[in-house]
């Protein structure tokens, strides 16, 4: 599948770190580590980043939870 990452995502929507986090109810500096690998979103708020985001989640998503499925054009 095609994966691009969280940061992507959320830069393609125009959406800034601070709109995203407050639209999933996390912080900024939450949504930073998840971005960066160096944390992760629980499924429920990755899923709903997803939604925000207009891009489906990845069913493979194991570990990596900063990765979401590029939509099919």
């Amino acid at each position: 599948a095609n994966t691009v990452s969280l940061r992507d995502a959320r830069l393609r929507a125009g959406l800034t770190q601070a709109q995203l986090a407050g639209a999933l109810g996390i912080s900024s500096a939450t949504l930073s580590r998840a971005e960066s690998g160096s944390g992760s979103l629980t499924t429920d708020r990755l899923s709903r980043a997803a939604k925000a985001l207009g891009v489906p989640v990845d069913e493979q998503i194991g570990e990596h939870t900063s990765e979401l499925q590029s939509p099919c054009n």
